[in-house]
């Protein structure tokens, strides 16, 4: 039997169902007459021939047909030329053929010469050839006589056409040429319609049901065997098998019908209508029914067809979900076959959906083998491989599960395109592997953007993305920044349109990386955009200290108001304090400021100008705080001034920040580290001398004369001593000072 391919909807081709032959019991002496008659003597020339004319004519009225065969043979031998041989040779050969001697008949009739005579036996040479099988000779001989319309044939006629009609449709019969097969049956059919009113009425309808099967005109067929049905009771349940038959090719419901109403008579074909309605019952997918009626012929089904009904009863399991029960079918009908088919694909493909469900992991690993001993290399031996590498993966043979989706995507020939790509981007990324998952992810999302796993894929190409950009800085990397940043841009794009591709807390997460990357690219307007952004659609997140450092560096870097810079630095240090203890922090956070104080127009107030300048202060002094080395020496004094200048305005508040800190900072500017004395004044730093009066200055506030009268005495001796003093620089006598002891 031939199965068309498997598919996830049964699409079988129809199966040949248990035909019955038609048997034709019609006997040549049933259905013809027409022996010959006896010539008359006035037909004969001599004595001698009229007395054998009369032996013959007393002979054949005493019925001793024997003796009236020797005389014409007699005859014939004698008289060789004589008129009425044709007639005698046309006795013998009817005499011939009632006794069934048909060949001999035959070789009687082909010596006729007569036309007349001819004509007149043509109808009995005619049933030797069909007793004869010979078909072709009697549809040669007998098709130029439907045309005829002689007398002798007249009440013949229609056993003339029904013979021809016979001829056709053996021929027919016997042809498996599709063409010439339909060529002889519709001939026939032309014939048999003629004679469906005529004596030959019940075996032109029996083999006119059958040439309109042969033609495909099923309908057709199927009513003549339900009216003969109907007509012939004896044969009821024959004809009703039959007609069945022929309703299968058209009309399955009402085949199921009958083949029922056939079952329901319980005689020979009951047996065999069963297992037709249950192939019926497979083909119009009615599984349930299939699976009810079963075990009715389970016990009954020839031994040369058990192997189709395991595969209905597999199949039939299957599609209602039993995949237990499937499974033992589908075993047995497997190891029936030694040969490849589309059926045992289908079977073996179905089992390996079996072992899936029920887990049955050896199963699945022996049905894989089975595949491909019989159809390695074919598309379903790729769509086999699938399953298996999907158990594989629940089992967590992550490994067999990747290199069996492998193996599929180098055969190129599995038609899931979509299933393919997205299982092997998924496994090659649980196996760590980030550059190829990305690239088939890639693959897949530009493919299928339409496909309901299309979220799926672009989290895990991010997840990729995200992995592949730890390498970044490397010196073999091959994916770069700038592509990182184009990946999670085309990422955030689709979640802004889709929505379904992120959680909340990912897209934020996303969305910061974005920013931070845009930053590290130099591509500043952008990056403030994001990060502005991202600070109003996430105002109270972890990370905006963060934020707003990178904001306000990335103004800096834009070359900015100062403003935008150091107003985002210290709002990222006021959520998170750590920041103040970097010194470098600061240091830019005083140039900003006054940066922004020399920015400043006449039309700003000394107020704001001086607030700029405690702001720039208070972040060089936190910088000096932690003993930042790179604080260049102008700026120690610029500090020390700011405030020694602040503590002047309050000279009797002597504990004051300003005091000390001008104090502080004075020290490390004017004072040894090793031993506290007082720096040594050279040409290069001669303008501290001015500072160390200062100084000097403070201590007098706080009453620490002796302290402020030993520094005195130290810078006057290197006044007396350093004569660059008075001479290079002459203003110095200002601050000469002369130390009383």
């Amino acid at each position: 039997m031939h199965w068309s391919k498997y598919k996830s909807k049964s699409s079988f081709s129809k199966i040949p169902l248990f035909v019955c032959g038609l048997i034709f019991t019609m006997t040549p002496q049933q259905a013809f007459s027409g022996i010959q008659d006896v010539p008359s003597t006035l037909e004969v020339k001599s004595e001698e021939e009229a007395f054998l004319v009369r032996r013959i004519a007393e002979f054949w009225k005493d019925r001793d047909y024997i003796l009236v065969k020797r005389q014409i043979h007699t005859y014939l031998e004698k008289f060789p030329s004589s008129p009425i041989n044709d007639q005698l040779r046309g006795m013998l050969g009817d005499l011939n053929l009632q006794d069934k001697k048909y060949q001999e008949a035959i070789q009687c009739y082909d010596k006729i010469k007569d036309p007349s005579v001819a004509e007149k036996i043509i109808i009995n040479k005619l049933q030797c050839y069909y007793e004869l099988n010979q078909y072709v000779d009697l549809l040669k001989e007998g098709k130029p006589y439907l045309s005829i319309a002689a007398k002798k044939l007249s009440d013949r006629k229609e056993e003339l056409q029904f013979l021809v009609a016979e001829s056709y449709f053996r021929i027919a019969l016997d042809s498996n040429d599709i063409s010439f097969k339909q060529e002889n049956a519709n001939q026939a059919r032309i014939l048999y319609e003629n004679l469906t009113s005529s004596s030959f009425a019940k075996h032109s309808k029996l083999a006119l049901a059958e040439a309109y099967n042969i033609l495909k005109q099923y309908d057709k067929a199927a009513y003549l065997y339900m009216d003969l049905a109907q007509q012939h009771s004896e044969q009821k349940e024959e004809l009703l098998n039959q007609a069945a038959l022929s309703q299968s090719e058209y009309d399955a419901k009402s085949a199921i019908q009958t083949f029922t109403d056939v079952i329901s008579l319980n005689g020979k074909k009951a047996n065999d209508a069963a297992m037709n309605r249950l192939i019926l019952f497979f083909q119009e997918e009615q599984y349930d029914e299939v699976i009810k009626h079963f075990d009715e012929v389970s016990d009954k089904i020839p031994q040369d067809k058990k192997a189709t009904f395991d595969y209905i009863a597999g199949r039939s399991y299957f599609a209602t979900q039993d995949y237990l029960h499937a499974t033992d079918f589908l075993a047995k009908y497997i190891s029936s076959q030694s040969t490849a088919s589309l059926q045992l694909k289908n079977a073996l493909l179905m089992q390996l959906n079996c072992a899936q469900k029920n887990n049955q992991d050896s199963l699945a690993d022996a049905t894989t083998e089975q595949f491909k001993t019989f159809f390695e290399g074919e598309k379903e031996f790729s769509q086999a491989l699938f399953i298996h590498s999907m158990i594989a993966k629940k089992r967590g043979d992550l490994k067999t599960t990747e290199d069996e989706l492998y193996n599929i995507i180098q055969n190129n020939n599995f038609d899931d395109k979509e299933s393919l790509l997205l299982e092997y981007g998924l496994i090659t990324h649980e196996n760590g592997k980030w550059d190829t998952s990305y690239k088939v992810l890639r693959d897949f999302i530009t493919i299928f953007p339409k496909s309901q796993n299309y979220s799926t894929a672009l989290k895990y190409y991010l997840s990729c993305t995200l992995n592949k950009a730890k390498d970044l800085d490397l010196p073999e990397a091959t994916y770069n920044r700038s592509k990182f940043y184009e990946d999670l841009t085309f990422v955030l794009n689709e979640q802004s349109s889709r929505k379904d591709i992120l959680t909340n807390e990912e897209e934020k997460d996303c969305r910061l990386l974005s920013a931070k990357t845009a930053f590290e690219l130099k591509k500043y307007p952008v990056a403030i955009k994001q990060f502005e952004t991202y600070l109003k659609d996430y105002p109270t997140d972890a990370n905006l200290s963060e934020v707003y450092l990178l904001l306000g560096v990335s103004h800096q870097n834009m070359d900015a108001d100062p403003e935008l810079f150091y107003a985002n630095i210290e709002k990222a240090i006021a959520y998170d304090p750590s920041l103040a203890t970097q010194s470098s922090l600061h240091l830019q956070l005083y140039n900003s400021y006054i940066n922004k104080i020399q920015n400043l127009g006449s039309k700003n107030s000394k107020s704001d100008k001086n607030s700029l300048y405690e702001s720039a202060a208070e972040h060089l002094y936190k910088a000096f705080s932690l003993g930042d080395n790179m604080i260049k020496p102008e700026n120690k004094l610029w500090l020390a001034n700011h405030y020694y200048q602040a503590a002047k305005l309050e000279p009797k508040n002597i504990s004051s920040d300003n005091f000390k800190r001008a104090q502080e900072v004075y020290k490390t500017i004017l004072f040894t580290n090793e031993t506290n004395t007082l720096i040594s004044l050279n040409k290069e730093n001669i303008s501290l001398e001015a500072e160390v009066l200062k100084y000097c200055e403070l201590l007098t506030y706080q009453n620490q004369q002796q302290s402020k009268v030993s520094i005195l005495r130290s810078l006057a001796e290197q006044q007396t001593k350093k004569s660059f003093f008075c001479l290079e620089f002459p203003h110095a006598r200002t601050f000469r000072i002369s130390v009383s002891l």
